[in-house]
């Protein structure tokens, strides 16, 4: 698999700028007493391992912090604004871009990331306008409407391996 960060300049600059590339984008927040803080990134960060694993596709490494745009009087949560994430996203867009990367997609574990990949993909359009991005969330389109930390979160979270210990499960 073909992971950014473990590889070195020279073999990163022989990479196929054909190939797309992933970032994940999560966010760390409050899921009750039952699901761990950084699952948005955990499951972010799963979900982009296993479509490069199956398609070739350049995995980077995960953005954590992503836009709070909710659940801000839990101590757990700890993220930026949508500004600070489009910031982020823009900056990377267009060091990719640059480099001759221009098939990017953001896939996020967080709902509210939406709007940070946006404000980033206008910023790197304005430089580069053959840019090639999308963004996605896996649980806004995969087709099972799911609330935060419920029944179908939780599941998910135990499918892919999370630390969701159900005895600490709260309604």
């Amino acid at each position: 698999m073909l992971e950014w960060s473990k590889r070195t300049d020279p073999e990163i600059d022989a990479l196929d700028r054909n190939l797309p590339v992933i970032l994940p984008v999560g966010l760390v927040e409050a899921h009750g007493a039952h699901l761990e803080s950084g699952f948005d990134t955990y499951s972010a960060e799963y979900f982009a391992r296993r479509l490069c694993e199956e398609t070739g596709a350049i995995l980077l490494p995960p953005i954590a912090y992503g836009y709070a745009d909710t659940n801000w009087e839990y101590t757990a949560t700890l993220g930026v604004q949508a500004e600070t994430l489009g910031m982020m996203i823009g900056d990377l867009c267009m060091l990719l871009c640059h480099h001759g990367f221009k098939k990017i997609v953001v896939l996020s574990g967080h709902g509210g990331n939406g709007i940070g990949a946006t404000l980033g993909f206008q910023r790197a359009f304005r430089q580069y306008p053959d840019m090639q991005p999308v963004h996605w969330s896996y649980f806004l389109t995969g087709g099972v409407p799911m609330s935060h930390a419920d029944e179908k979160e939780t599941s998910l979270a135990i499918a892919i391996g999370a630390n969701a210990p159900m005895e600490k499960a709260r309604d």
